[in-house]
């Protein structure tokens, strides 16, 4: 049984295939930004696997995105830039209003003063005010899988806390004190 393009379930989609220059020493890793329009969200592809997502809806020409979120392991300031760069490309394309609700999408056009243009004069001073320079579009991205995993030196120096606690509780619950000589 042959497939169509028609009849494959993800035909309907916008579909842009990039390399990030942070990868071009690992040949053989495709990257792939879908637009889901069933879901609302420009999907990231790596290798196959969904990485993440920005959410978006859309209100006449407006383009409204809410957030981003990314597995953990791709992690990473280029991954989220290269995904926000792209909706970006992809208002300017369509010629529609950026209306950014998703902090990280803030901080990014931040960044880049010659895309603050694509959001409405009017909402200027809600979206785009109020950043510090300290902060990453990859501080206000939600991340999903298991935490980064902790060091043998720090899984030690949580034992030893924890430990301390311990005795300090036991001390205080037998009322025992030391007394303490002023010579």
């Amino acid at each position: 049984m042959e497939l169509s393009a028609a009849s494959h379930p993800q035909a309907h989609f916008a579909r842009s295939t990039t390399r990030l220059p942070y990868v071009a020493n690992r040949p053989g890793i495709t990257r792939v930004i879908e637009n889901n329009q069933e879901q609302h969200r420009y999907q990231l592809f790596v290798q196959g696997e969904l990485a993440g997502f920005v959410q978006y809806s859309m209100r006449k020409n407006e383009l409204w995105v809410h957030y981003v979120q990314l597995k953990r392991r791709y992690k990473s300031e280029e991954t989220i830039d290269h995904l926000l760069l792209h909706i970006v490309d992809e208002v300017r394309r369509k010629r529609l209003a950026l209306m950014p609700f998703c902090p990280a999408m803030r901080i990014f056009l931040a960044e880049r003063p010659d895309l603050i243009r694509l959001v409405p004069p009017l909402w200027h001073v809600r979206f785009l005010s109020g950043f510090t320079a300290s902060l990453r579009p990859m501080d206000r991205v939600r991340y999903t899988g298991p935490a980064k995993r902790r060091t043998t030196a720090e899984k030690r120096a949580q034992a030893r806390e924890a430990e301390a606690l311990r005795l300090a509780s036991t001390v205080l619950e037998a009322g025992y004190l030391p007394e303490i000589s002023m010579a």
